[in-house]
């Protein structure tokens, strides 16, 4: 690892600062379902944070259907994807490593069935 951050200072830089907000993120859920207030997760507080994120997933979901699926057929198409990447609602990571910048979007998944509108 030293070596490759020697020899890659960019991506390095790029990577402390995903792992920097990785951990900003996982800091402030920590905090936000730690109900005993004791710094860490017990199992029940962690049942309630998995439910939460999940939550907001499909919340999250539900946004990018309801403003992307131009089509209605309950998912996102290679047009709509793009739309929402291009308007900033999509994580595009570059990781450029081995695959010399390759990246893709890291678009969340839509289920079939699960997260298809209603008629």
């Amino acid at each position: 690892m030293a070596e490759w951050r020697k020899n890659n200072p960019e991506q390095a830089a790029a990577y402390d600062k995903r792992q920097e907000a990785f951990r900003k993120q996982r800091e402030e859920r920590e905090r936000k379902y730690d109900s005993d207030g004791d710094g860490k997760l017990n199992n029940e507080e962690r049942r309630a944070m998995y439910q939460g994120q999940r939550e907001e997933w499909q919340a999250k979901q539900k946004k990018l259907l309801e403003k992307y699926d131009a089509n209605d057929n309950g998912r996102l198409d290679g047009d709509e994807w793009k739309k929402a990447r291009e308007a900033g609602e999509i994580q595009t990571w570059n990781y450029g490593v081995q695959g010399q910048g390759v990246g893709g979007a890291a678009r969340p998944l839509i289920i079939r069935g699960q997260n298809q509108k209603s008629e």
